[in-house]
């Protein structure tokens, strides 16, 4: 009997074992299944990585040359920056020389209108002088004529 029971337990131990073993079967069989879903997205992740990888490889590479053409700019602006510089000191230089140019017209334009006034007197002497030398040899003739009536 005793034997029996032993088989019994045996037989029930190897029914649960056979249980369990079917459990984890099933078990087993779901994280396959999870496991190749889970594979499946790897791969897809990994495509998505390594098309973002391309894209970042030439995004770094445009940003290479963009940097190169911003630094040749930055050249050109600062060989640009010293000829503005010199050439606002040649037009200091230049608004300088301006207002010399224009203190001396204006002397030269206030001599003209003072040596303009200097000959309208002279032409009005002259006119006077002429006009006198006139009344002169008016005078000198008429006397003539008297001296010639008298004589």
């Amino acid at each position: 009997m005793e034997q029996e029971k032993f088989q019994e337990t045996v037989l029930e131990v190897l029914k649960d074992l056979k249980e369990g073993q079917v459990r984890l079967e099933m078990k087993i069989d779901k994280l396959e299944v999870r496991m190749d879903r889970l594979e499946d997205r790897m791969d897809k992740l990994e495509e998505k990585v390594n098309k973002l990888d391309a894209r970042v490889s030439g995004l770094e590479e445009k940003v290479d040359k963009l940097d190169a053409r911003v630094s040749g700019l930055e050249e050109k602006v600062d060989r640009l920056d010293a000829r503005v510089s010199g050439l606002e000191e040649k037009v200091d230089g230049l608004q300088q020389d301006m207002n010399i140019l224009k203190e001396r017209t204006e002397a030269i334009e206030e001599q003209v209108v003072e040596n303009t006034e200097m000959l309208t007197e002279i032409k009005e002497s002259m006119e006077y002088l002429e006009h006198k030398e006139n009344s002169n040899e008016k005078a000198i003739y008429k006397l003539k004529q008297k001296l010639k009536k008298e004589a």
